[in-house]
């Protein structure tokens, strides 16, 4: 039995196209599960940011909610104090009609102003946060996408590497 050079040359050229497309086949699955697990981690990344951050800012509005009606409270207070201080003064003294009563109007009208700045700056601080609130998932999306996410590679490209192989080493014969 005699083995013909030419086709053990084939041969030998087949196997070694063929290990080459599975080789680099192999290389591009190792690829794309590197980029696949960074893509996760991401991913994952990404999700538990978007949660932390819905997170802080509810306990923001829960803060700016306390605050506001705190020192909404203390406000009313003061104002009541005031209001009760004019009135017990101008008694005290034996004033009394239409010049206390304006100037109970006036402390408590200065007491309304404060209230209303108060809860104008509260609205605005809590429209802000309803905002960013509403932003967190679209922010969330983008870094998920700020990663690629891979493809796998195809087992075609082996296929037709090795096909290719053996054309070369048999389809000149």
């Amino acid at each position: 039995m005699c083995f013909d050079p030419v086709s053990i040359g084939g041969i030998l050229s087949f196997a070694v196209g063929a290990m080459s497309s599975v080789a680099q086949y192999q290389q591009q699955q190792q690829v794309y599960a590197q980029k696949q697990a960074i893509y996760d981690q991401n991913y994952q990344n990404s999700l538990a940011e978007g949660r932390d951050k819905a997170k802080q800012l509810q306990v923001r509005q829960l803060q700016e909610q306390k605050a506001y009606a705190q020192k909404d409270h203390i406000v009313a207070v003061e104002g009541a104090q005031k209001a009760a201080e004019a009135s017990v003064a101008s008694a005290g003294t034996g004033v009394s009609g239409i010049s206390v009563d304006n100037l109970i109007n006036e402390v408590t009208r200065g007491i309304g102003q404060k209230r209303a700045t108060l809860q104008e700056n509260y609205e605005m601080t809590a429209q802000q946060l309803q905002v960013e609130q509403e932003a967190v998932p679209n922010q969330t999306l983008s870094r998920i996408n700020s990663v690629e996410n891979p493809i796998a590679p195809s087992p075609m490209g082996m296929i037709i590497g090795i096909m290719g192989a053996g054309v070369r080493a048999f389809g000149s014969g």
